[in-house]
C-alpha cells in the first residue's frame, strides 16, 4: 500500500486494539480492509478477543469470506454472546473449503439462543449443499418452539431452487400441521404456513402435496379446516370444516 494508507492503518490499528470507546473500536474494525492487507487481517483476528461483544462480532462480519482467517472466526460459533455467534455463522457461510455445514448445522440443532438457530438457517437459503439441505430438512420434522427461527427455516427453503428444498417443504407438511396449527385462522405467510411456503417454492405439487398430506389424517379440526382451505384453493373439492371450541379427528370420509 501506499504511505498514506500505512499511516492510517497505524491509526486505525491503535483505535481497533487500544480505543477506551468499544463504539470507536467497531467504526475502526469495519474500515480496515481485510482483503487487501495482511496487517490488518492480524489486526482484526486480535479483535476477536475483545472484551466487548459488539466488536468481536464487528471483527468477524470484517473478516467474511476469507479463507486464511477462517478458523479463528469459528471459535466464536461457541462464543458465550448470542450476538457473535450469529455474526460468525454470516461470516462463515461464503469462505470456500471450509466445512461450514458443521458449524452451522451444530447451531440450527442446538444453540440454546433463537436469534442464532434463526442466523443459522438464514444462512442456509438457496443452498445447494447436500449436508446444509440435510440438517435443515431434519430440523424441519423437530419441533421448534420459536417463531422467529420457524420464519427463517421456511424462508431459506422457500427462496431455494433445489428439488430438495420443494421435497422437504412438501414432506413437512403434516408435521408441521399437527404441531403448529392451533385453535384458530393460520396467518398467510406467517411462522406455521407451511402449505403457503411449499406453494410458493413448488406450485406445481402443491394439489399433489396438500391432498396427501390431507389424506393422512391425525388432524383438529381447525388443522383439517387450514388443509381443507388451502385445497380447496388448488383445485381440490373438499369440504371446510366449521370449528368450536374442540378438538375432532379427521374424516376419512372425503372425495377427492
Amino acid at each position: 500500500g501506499s504511505p498514506a494508507w500505512g499511516h492510517d492503518l497505524a491509526m486505525l490499528a491503535t483505535a481497533a486494539a487500544a480505543d477506551a470507546d468499544p463504539e470507536v473500536r467497531a467504526v475502526a474494525i469495519v474500515t480496515l480492509r481485510p482483503d487487501k492487507d495482511e496487517s490488518a487481517r492480524a489486526i482484526l483476528v486480535a479483535a476477536l478477543a475483545d472484551p466487548l461483544p459488539s466488536v468481536r462480532a464487528a471483527g468477524a462480519t470484517a473478516l467474511a469470506g476469507l479463507a486464511d482467517t477462517a478458523p479463528a472466526v469459528a471459535t466464536l460459533a461457541h462464543d458465550p454472546e448470542p450476538s457473535v455467534r450469529a455474526a460468525a455463522l454470516g461470516a462463515l457461510r461464503t469462505v470456500k473449503d471450509f466445512a461450514f455445514a458443521d458449524v452451522a448445522c451444530a447451531a440450527l440443532a442446538s444453540d440454546t439462543d433463537a436469534t442464532v438457530r434463526a442466523a443459522a438457517a438464514t444462512t442456509m437459503k438457496g443452498t445447494k449443499d447436500p449436508a446444509l439441505q440435510g440438517c435443515l430438512g431434519e430440523h424441519m420434522l423437530a419441533k421448534e418452539d420459536d417463531a422467529l427461527v420457524r420464519t427463517a427455516m421456511l424462508a431459506a427453503l422457500r427462496g431455494s431452487s433445489s428439488k430438495a428444498a420443494a421435497d422437504t417443504l412438501c414432506d413437512a407438511i403434516p408435521f408441521w400441521t399437527r404441531t403448529y396449527v392451533g385453535d384458530g385462522p393460520v396467518e398467510k405467510m406467517g411462522s406455521t404456513d407451511i402449505v403457503g411456503a411449499h406453494n410458493d417454492r413448488d406450485f406445481e405439487r402443491s394439489y399433489e402435496c396438500t391432498e396427501r398430506a390431507y389424506k393422512a389424517g391425525g388432524y383438529s379440526c381447525w388443522q383439517r379446516g387450514y388443509l381443507a382451505d388451502y385445497f380447496r384453493e388448488f383445485g381440490g373439492k373438499v369440504g371446510v370444516p366449521r370449528c368450536g371450541g374442540g378438538a375432532v379427528s379427521a374424516s376419512n370420509d372425503i372425495t377427492f
